[in-house]
């Protein structure tokens, strides 16, 4: 197996049903942890004499940066033909309100993760 140093984490593409595609890929390890730093906020109290630490993470941006990460570009048009810009915007706007599209798109996160632990367990047989 060859590595491409420059894209250690290429996306899929899914196409769906109607014909309009996205490439997704899954949320790497190093990703994962610069969205924590992001969105956890650690809080020190002092009483007593004891230090007293609590998070307080912003679920709603670990969600955006989530979706921002992990989809790559997509294959969409709007109702007028035109194609629509793959922006953390209309990331957010589809996966927000729009069901055919969230599901779609957690579903394909779903079958990438089911793909990449088959490979996993298919080199540990190995």
């Amino acid at each position: 197996m060859a590595f491409d140093l420059k894209n250690l984490n290429p996306p899929t593409k899914f196409t769906h049903d109607d014909g309009w595609s996205v490439w997704i890929r899954p949320l790497s390890g190093a990703e994962y942890q610069n969205i924590q730093k992001q969105v956890v906020n650690t809080e020190r109290e002092f009483h007593d004499g004891q230090v007293y630490t609590f998070d307080d993470k912003d679920e709603t941006l670990e969600s955006h940066l989530t979706w921002d990460y992990c989809i790559v570009k997509w294959d969409l048009k709007d109702s007028e033909g035109k194609a629509i810009e793959c922006s953390m915007d209309n990331k957010i706007l589809l996966m927000g309100e729009s069901q055919v599209f969230m599901l779609f798109v957690n579903d394909c996160i779903v079958k990438l993760a089911k793909q990449l632990e088959k490979a996993k367990r298919k080199r540990e047989k190995n």
